[in-house]
């Protein structure tokens, strides 16, 4: 696998990058845009992952509270992608896993270039 750590992002993704982050569409918390509704063709595109073993369950002094990200995304897949996203889990990972460049980089920058580059 090539290393994708030190490969700069082309001008062009991070252009697109910059024009949906300013996009009026995406941000809904401006005082222009708040209420108004966003036509489903308006939307952009949504990516979410998350590691296969990313539960955690903290002790009592957090309140013995269970917290599965990768169980409901898992269970609710279809309906997640139905709504648009595109859902990938990362086998046998955990949360800390899940979230380092190595593991990051391949879904990230391919969706970027698919969805901001080829649209």
């Amino acid at each position: 696998m090539p290393n994708l750590l030190h490969q700069p992002l082309p001008e062009q993704i991070r252009h697109a990058v910059r024009s949906a982050i300013a996009c009026p569409a995406v941000r809904t918390s401006s005082t222009r845009n708040r209420g108004v509704p966003v036509a489903p063709d308006q939307l952009r595109p949504r990516l979410c992952f998350a590691g296969s073993a990313d539960d955690i369950t903290y002790d009592e002094r957090w309140g013995g509270v269970h917290l599965s990200i990768a169980g409901p995304l898992t269970t609710h897949r279809t309906e997640v992608e139905h709504l648009g996203w595109q859902v990938h889990i990362l086998d046998g990972l955990d949360h800390t896993q899940a979230m380092q460049p190595t593991h990051v980089l391949p879904v990230l920058r391919p969706w970027l270039t698919r969805t901001l580059l080829d649209t």
